[in-house]
């Protein structure tokens, strides 16, 4: 536990060194009255990743790394309500949902700011606001849709923190198939949409060379990263971890 927050806690000095870095340029060299929407919301994404941090280590912490999932059926029977175990494992089993909507609060914030990013350097070009428009709604669209399959894939809301009976794999936020699925798929598809949206601008530029549209296509491309990440993160959470065996 103590590596995993160690860990957890590294990753969000770098993303807010990084969010800092980012803020403080901007400023420099566009004054604060000059800050665009893309600005403010990497301050909420800085501010949604503390939060999201803090509820995750508290999951270990405070609940002890309990919630309703990994449990048997017998497991499930022993477990008394009002007793210590019942108090940890549904405290536990409402952070997660805490946890998962930040988590997914702070990712599409992100993809929000890039959208501003984008308005703000092509939407003046022609044929790329409707590009940057769609993408806007499309990214709107895809957290509406995460959301709803959070809090409608498990009804009523409550069996999210039910032990007994087993309220089922789609009431276990850490690790419910609907969630994850919906997630990783729309997560997927609108990094792709945004990663390809700049390229058709960058390679029909005349003041670049081919080396320089290159390596600029290899930055972008480095986006793609994130998705493997994602699918990573996924595959864990719905085939390695032991909690989904149970």
């Amino acid at each position: 536990m103590e590596a995993a927050t160690t860990e957890a806690y590294v990753m969000l000095t770098l993303g807010l060194a990084v969010i800092a870095l980012r803020i403080v340029l901007r400023v420099r060299t566009a004054g604060t009255a000059r800050l665009c929407a893309d600005d403010y919301l990497m301050v909420a994404a800085a501010i949604l990743y503390i939060v999201e941090t803090y509820l995750a280590w508290s999951i270990d912490a405070v609940w002890k790394g309990k919630a309703n999932d990994g449990l048997t059926t017998e497991q499930r029977e022993a477990i008394t309500e009002g007793s210590d175990e019942f108090i940890l494992r549904t405290g536990g089993a409402k952070t997660q949902i805490a946890v998962q909507t930040t988590f997914v609060a702070l990712l599409w914030t992100l993809k929000s700011a890039v959208c501003c990013f984008y308005w703000r350097l092509m939407s003046g070009i022609k044929g790329y606001k409707l590009r940057i428009l769609l993408a806007i709604v499309f990214v709107t669209a895809s957290w509406l849709a995460v959301q709803l399959t959070l809090f409608c894939a498990c009804t009523p809301i409550h069996k999210y923190w039910q032990i007994y009976p087993d309220p089922g794999n789609q009431c276990q936020a850490a690790i419910s198939r609907p969630f994850l699925l919906v997630c990783l798929l729309l997560d997927i598809t609108t990094d792709s949409f945004l990663l390809v949206v700049p390229l058709p601008m960058l390679w029909r530029s005349q003041g670049l060379s081919l080396a320089q549209k290159l390596g600029l296509t290899a930055i972008f491309s480095a986006g793609f990263m994130v998705i493997i990440c994602a699918i990573a993160r996924n595959t864990i959470l719905l085939v390695v971890s032991p909690h989904f065996r149970t």
